[in-house]
């Protein structure tokens, strides 16, 4: 450059070589390595709890969203302040559209199984017959839904679905006459239809709800333990009269609810039915097969 020193700039002689470099010995480095290899599965540790929280956090929002959907709390906390209202009491809050889509989110054996069933939310007919084998056998509301979770260890909920997605199946009549169905059916829970009232062979009969206080009350006996199968076009339901003549009612949409007294159980359901014609009929005619179901002899072996 004319005029001017010429400048030359070596990068090289800007930097200390890598020879030079002031580098750790393998004596201070193990230390270090050390305390990593310490820490890394604490690390790991708390990268799966937040996958884990994450995944936890999901699953809850989409139950609260299907649970909003099929408004089962709202329907579990109306019940509970209908049945206060009559002197009865909400003993066991129980919604089977909630218990199953949770199950199958919980659980991936159950969802696959449910899934290969058909499973659609319901399984109003399996749960009520199989309670009222529970009570049969004198188990407690709790271990019948303790079972009732268990699906890898007991045989309650296969059993549910059984009834719900198989065995009822084959009966296309049964909306109009129950009666065939469950003869061929509640023996494989040891159980069957009992002695009918009057001429009628067995214990099934069509109510029409405004007779049902009337006709409910001839058929339970005092201090008898009995339990009855209800069943409206589209529900079912069931009913216990235990031997000091406490009565339980179970409704799959909204659980246990129990009275101390038949007036008050019958002001319960006939207020229930009334509130709810669109969930239990599709027609004008508002009626209900009442079954008694009693233990067949070979009822220990079930």
């Amino acid at each position: 450059m004319e005029g001017h020193e010429e400048v030359f700039f070596d990068a090289r002689s800007s930097f200390s070589s890598v020879d030079a470099a002031d580098l750790p010995s393998p004596e201070q480095v193990q230390p270090q390595l050390h305390s990593l290899r310490t820490l890394l599965p604490d690390l790991m540790v708390s990268i799966a709890s937040l996958r884990d929280g994450t995944t936890q956090y999901i699953k809850t929002r989409i139950k609260d969203m299907a649970d909003n959907s099929v408004g089962a709390t709202a329907n579990i906390e109306a019940k509970r302040k209908i049945a206060q209202e009559h002197g009865c009491q909400l003993v066991h809050p129980f919604h089977q559209s909630k218990f199953l889509f949770e199950k199958t989110i919980d659980d991936r054996a159950f969802a696959a199984d449910y899934g290969r069933a058909g499973g659609n939310g319901h399984a109003c007919l399996g749960l009520s017959v199989n309670w009222c084998q529970s009570r049969a056998k004198g188990q407690s509301d709790e271990a019948f839904f303790h079972k009732l979770e268990d699906y890898r260890g007991d045989a309650l909920l296969p059993r549910v679905m059984g009834f719900q997605h198989i065995e009822q199946q084959a009966y296309s009549n049964k909306m109009q006459n129950a009666a065939p169905m469950l003869l061929d059916t509640l023996p494989k829970l040891g159980m069957t239809l009992g002695k009918g009232l009057g001429r009628a062979q067995h214990a099934h009969y069509a109510v029409a709800l405004e007779n049902l206080d009337r006709d409910l009350k001839a058929v339970l006996q005092p201090g008898k333990d009995q339990m009855l199968l209800f069943l409206s076009d589209s529900h079912a339901m069931a009913l216990h009269q235990d031997s000091q003549g406490c009565l339980h009612f179970f409704d799959p949409l909204f659980g246990v609810v129990q009275a101390d007294s038949f007036s008050n159980m019958s002001h319960f359901l006939a207020d229930v039915f009334k509130r709810d014609v669109g969930t239990h009929w599709r027609g004008t005619e508002q009626r209900l097969q009442l079954s008694e179901m009693v233990p067949r002899a070979d009822f220990h072996l079930r």
